[in-house]
């Protein structure tokens, strides 16, 4: 479902036929959705079921299964661009300066990027594009920082860090 409006009306259609007791299957990677219409919840993987259970525990079973397999920024395959600037990772800090996993709504937060650079030619310019999604996969915000590592901030070659 694609239209925002289209996909509110169908998911208000499905609430409105459970809740008449009858039976839907409900086949998502919405989690807020999930969570909110459903009583009991299957996980399955590869065509095996792997858990029934609520849709809170489901929930954060499926978020949680792939953690161990995440690879870092510096080993994922799925980049674009041309090569000369990669980032190699990426951590959210509180004020102190101190990584941490996840934020409290309205808590101020840094990002560090740390990057490497081929060095061949200097970059001119350099546009962070970042998306922020909540563990549910629910679109939060994008942040846009347009021509950010310009004049002194410039990459050479080697690596560096900013935080943005």
């Amino acid at each position: 479902m694609g239209d925002a409006a289209f996909q509110k009306k169908c998911l208000g259609k499905m609430g409105d036929v459970a809740r008449e007791g009858r039976t839907v299957l409900f086949v998502s990677h919405n989690m807020a959705a999930i969570q909110h219409l459903c009583m009991v919840c299957l996980l399955l993987e590869g065509g095996q079921l792997m858990l029934t259970g609520s849709p809170q525990t489901t929930v954060q079973v499926y978020l949680t299964k792939d953690q161990d397999t995440m690879c870092s920024v510096a080993e994922r395959k799925d980049r674009q661009g041309n090569g000369a600037i990669r980032f190699t990772d990426i951590k959210v800090l509180n004020t102190d300066d101190r990584p941490i996993d996840s934020a409290i709504c309205g808590q101020d937060v840094f990002l560090a990027v740390s990057y490497r650079s081929d060095g061949l030619e200097r970059a001119r310019r350099l546009d962070v594009h970042i998306t922020f999604y909540t563990l549910a996969d629910q679109f939060l915000i994008n942040a846009d920082y347009p021509e950010f590592l310009c004049g002194r901030h410039t990459p050479a070659s080697g690596a560096g860090a900013v935080a943005l």
